[in-house]
Parts: C-alpha cells; structure tokens; sequence
C-alpha cells in the first residue's frame, strides 16, 4: 500500500499477493484514492466481493483521468508499493514475460469490437 504521488505516477497503490493453487502472483491496482486506501493495512484479507477501493481523482491519482490500472506481477522482487508499468523499449521484453496480459483474469477483450 503507498501513494505514488509524483506526477504521472500511480497515485494510490495496492499491490495483493493472490495463490491459485501452487501459482502465486501479485495484482497491482493504480490510480486509487488516498482516502480508500488510507484504512488499508498490509497483511489483511480481503472476501470475494469486497470492495478493494475507489478511484482517485487526477490531483491525487498522477494526474491521470479516474481508471484503474491492473497489472499482474509474476515475480515482483525487492518492489514493495510500486511497480513499473512503464518502460523502456530495452526492457519490454523483461516486463512483458513478467507482467501477463490481464485479460486472462479479467475477460474484458471479448467486449471489444474491431
């Protein structure tokens, strides 16, 4: 849990570890408000449906117009509240091994339209 609060940065941060089975991975939600995370504290666990956070608004989320950024983290080193979401063209192939598309998860793709 951190806030970011640099300009373009993630604003509110939450970083989960989740387990399915013997897979153990991280989700990042970015562009929270400070308010709800503000009650959050590390170790806690969270019920299926339960509400994680809000959004920030852009004085407090980076700048960004409110939207969540959902990152999956295979393996998230020494980061603790942070995490790259951007990088450089050097790097891409290093994140994108380490950072699954989401919609493995989330299924959002079968809603869009070419």
């Amino acid at each position: 849990i951190a806030h970011n609060d640099k300009f373009g940065d993630y604003g509110g941060t939450l970083i989960m570890i989740h387990q399915l089975q013997t897979i153990r991975f991280h989700i990042l939600y970015g562009h929270l408000s400070r308010q709800s995370i503000s009650t959050l504290q590390a170790g806690i666990y969270l019920s299926r449906g339960e509400q994680l956070a809000a959004l920030g608004q852009p004085f407090e989320n980076g700048n960004w117009p409110p939207h969540l950024h959902f990152q999956i983290i295979e393996d998230i080193g020494a980061w603790e509240g942070d995490y790259p979401g951007v990088c450089s063209l050097a790097e891409q192939t290093k994140y994108l091994d380490n950072s699954p598309d989401p919609d493995c998860i989330l299924s959002l793709n079968k809603f869009v339209s070419l």
